[in-house]
């Protein structure tokens, strides 16, 4: 596993150890007097046909089969500790873009080897029963764990259905040398030579049906909104999210009225990348509907395991605005960045600070 598949086991082990889920404030602080009591960890088993429970008592976890509620055995709770403290340390530790934790094995055994990265189409990894404090019921909610140890995480994954097609204008103005060493540029450097020209790169259509419905479901303007974003990216202006949805929001390209006082742009990207965040690809179409019902679980650097649970859905959005850029993606494996004609497609990926 890599270093975010061993931090969703951390977060397993972590979380049966303290039997709290600590929020976090928009920047990523843990906030010391709100936590949510876990309840239970849901997780499959290798061993197991059905799931097991894993559930949270007095200094003590026990395991229970689901298929008949049987109690299979009782874990101390500061063994989880010992053996998530174990993990971080080899994490942290690991030069290697994948390795193993033999140190913990003994261990995964001893707790009925629980899967170490759940296998799901969604973007749940982790199932939880939580003691849910604003309504005293005990819901079964799931999260999606990212980690800030090691490389940047993926917020939104590259695929060739995220090509955005745009057209060149201007390109017969172009000398024939010029527009052979075109065909020699990436897609930054393209854009660069295209405005030293003064061509005129204008939005097209997204090219994947799916894709474009799936953002006309967060907003019917939002495919020219995107456009814009990349076209700013690509132009050399910034990485950040939030830099570019501020000059997004000065070029207005929907024609907004009031467009000085009312953040249209703001919200409408927040919108977005919560989707993306929470259950929205491009691959397949959305229905508006979330996979994560719980929120976000974020692991630090120092080990800590905080959350944004839906209820702190202004810090959540806040944070993942703040804390995103966007990324290049392979070229030739997305099929971007070459003018076919007058046409050219942009692509992109969104990750983690």
């Amino acid at each position: 596993m890599n270093k975010g598949e061993w931090s969703e086991f951390y977060t397993f082990l972590r979380l049966l150890a303290d039997g709290k889920l600590y929020a976090a404030d928009a920047d990523l602080n843990k906030i010391e007097d709100l936590y949510y009591p876990v309840i239970k960890v849901i997780r499959k088993s290798r061993v197991h046909k059905e799931a097991l429970f894993y559930e949270v008592g007095d200094k003590k976890v026990f395991i229970v089969d689901s298929a008949n509620n049987n109690e299979l055995r009782q874990v101390s709770a500061e063994d989880f500790a010992i053996n998530a403290d174990k993990l971080l340390k080899i994490i942290k530790n690991a030069s290697d873009s994948s390795f193993e934790a033999p140190e913990i094995n003994n261990f995964i055994a001893e707790i009925e080897f629980p899967l170490v990265k759940e296998k799901s189409s969604s973007k749940r990894d982790i199932t939880l029963v939580i003691h849910d404090i604003n309504t005293g019921h005990k819901p079964e909610v799931g999260f999606s764990i990212k980690s800030k140890i090691g490389g940047a995480s993926t917020l939104f994954n590259a695929n060739v259905s995220n090509n955005l097609c745009y057209r060149v204008e201007g390109l017969s103005r172009l000398d024939s040398e010029t527009l052979k060493n075109l065909k020699t540029l990436k897609a930054k450097a393209l854009l660069k030579v295209l405005y030293e020209n003064s061509c005129q790169i204008s939005f097209e259509s997204v090219v994947d049906s799916h894709f474009e419905s799936n953002l006309q479901m967060i907003d019917s303007d939002f495919p020219v909104i995107l456009s814009e974003l990349l076209k700013l990216y690509y132009s050399g202006y910034s990485t950040k999210i939030n830099d570019l949805t501020k000059e997004v929001a000065k070029i207005n390209p929907c024609g907004f009225k009031n467009n000085e006082t009312f953040p249209f742009y703001e919200h409408k990207i927040k919108g977005f990348i919560t989707a993306c965040a929470l259950g929205m690809t491009s691959k397949n179409p959305w229905n508006g509907s979330f996979d994560v019902s719980g929120g976000y679980i974020i692991v630090k650097d120092n080990g800590d395991v905080l959350c944004y649970h839906i209820y702190n859905w202004n810090d959540f959005q806040e944070y993942l605005f703040n804390s995103t850029f966007i990324d290049t993606p392979s070229t030739t494996r997305h099929k971007f960045g070459q003018l076919e004609g007058d046409n050219l497609n942009l692509n992109f990926q969104i990750r983690f600070k």
